[in-house]
């Protein structure tokens, strides 16, 4: 029996289970934003913004898609250096 669904689900949910308690208490678009790149790190096995964006899947140009990346990389995240820090 092949069980690759189950894994790939379980280790979806336990990224998005670790990058909520990293930024427990930040907005959607932070929380969407880490929990995303996370998974898609994971995924491509890639720190490239072009591998990540390609991993996401997204139905729209992949140039908008690191552009997006790029802008919330560059945005501070005090909540999430505070709560990797503990």
């Amino acid at each position: 029996m092949f069980h690759s669904t189950t894994d790939v689900y379980v280790t979806k949910r336990e990224t998005i289970h670790f990058a909520k308690d990293l930024v427990s208490e930040s907005g959607q678009v932070e929380s969407k934003f880490i929990t995303q790149t996370i998974y898609c790190l994971l995924k491509s096995k890639s720190v490239i913004l072009r591998n990540i964006a390609v991993a996401l899947n997204e139905f729209i140009q992949v140039k908008n898609t690191i552009d997006r990346l790029s802008q919330n990389l560059q945005r501070p995240s005090p909540s999430l250096t505070t709560r990797y820090a503990k």
